[in-house]
């Protein structure tokens, strides 16, 4: 975005409190960033102990929390993961799980549940066991085709996504509301969700008219679209450098518009 675009505000609903990298590559295009951290993730216990002594062809990490709480799980249970391979979602998922050990880490091509699926798609999946860590209300569609290719698949929750308790967020939601928002992205539908229910919204589309919905992933687009919302922004691959390109791509589009 050049110096000759308004410079605009946008809301990051998600888990992320603070990103001083991430608010730096929005300032390059002229986005100003606020961040409201619509979900907290609490960590759960596990029931069957028994899950953790087993070696696992391969395991699965979709988010970086899934890598975080699964971890903690096994300190507090004086457990190791024995895996041959780990398969995480997105490079920052990766990042976080080398801090763990010295992994053999592959990323599917595609940030989402369709780039594992399509990651295992010409694999030989008969008697290969799969350990996947997650969100207790993790999309696990791809679970069910994985074992009709012979996997055996173990999937355990290890955190769930909660509304963060809008006592904690009176900060942020005042500089909200002070300033004026141009751009609310969601980065799942968690974050969009929570929102809702923070701001106990009854009129969805009164409180976003005027507004542009970016979200990340098409099963966010999707949950969001399902209050009758219209999402202007979704990066072809679900990741935050896609999302900002696309962002620029939108706006630079909409100011040709509007000088035509």
């Amino acid at each position: 975005m050049n110096n000759s675009f308004k410079k605009l505000t946008a809301v990051i609903c998600g888990s992320e409190e603070n990103n001083d990298e991430l608010k730096k590559q929005f300032n390059q295009i002229g986005i100003e960033i606020i961040f409201l951290k619509t979900i907290s993730v609490l960590p759960l216990p596990i029931t069957d102990i028994s899950i953790l002594d087993k070696e696992y062809d391969y395991t699965i990490f979709t988010s970086k929390h899934s890598v975080t709480c699964f971890f903690d799980l096994l300190k507090k249970n004086d457990k190791q993961l024995v895996t041959k391979k780990v398969i995480c979602i997105g490079k920052k998922t990766k990042e976080v799980c080398l801090t763990y050990g010295d992994f053999n880490i592959d990323i599917p091509v595609q940030n989402s549940s369709s780039g594992i699926f399509t990651y295992f798609l010409n694999k030989y999946l008969i008697d290969k066991s799969i350990l996947i860590p997650g969100s207790k209300i993790s999309n696990l569609w791809y679970v069910d085709r994985l074992k009709t290719n012979g996997a055996d698949v173990k999937f355990i929750p290890v955190y769930d996504n909660i509304a963060t308790k809008r006592d904690e967020l009176l900060e942020v939601l005042e500089e909200i509301n002070k300033s004026k928002i141009d751009l609310f992205i969601f980065t799942s539908p968690s974050a969009f969700n929570n929102l809702v229910e923070i701001e106990k919204i009854d009129d969805v589309s009164k409180y976003f008219s005027g507004k542009i919905i970016a979200a990340i992933g098409d099963v966010t687009k999707k949950g969001i679209e399902e209050k009758r919302l219209k999402v202007d922004i979704v990066p072809e691959n679900f990741n935050f450098n896609d999302l900002i390109k696309s962002i620029e791509k939108f706006y630079l589009k909409t100011e040709k518009n509007e000088n035509v």
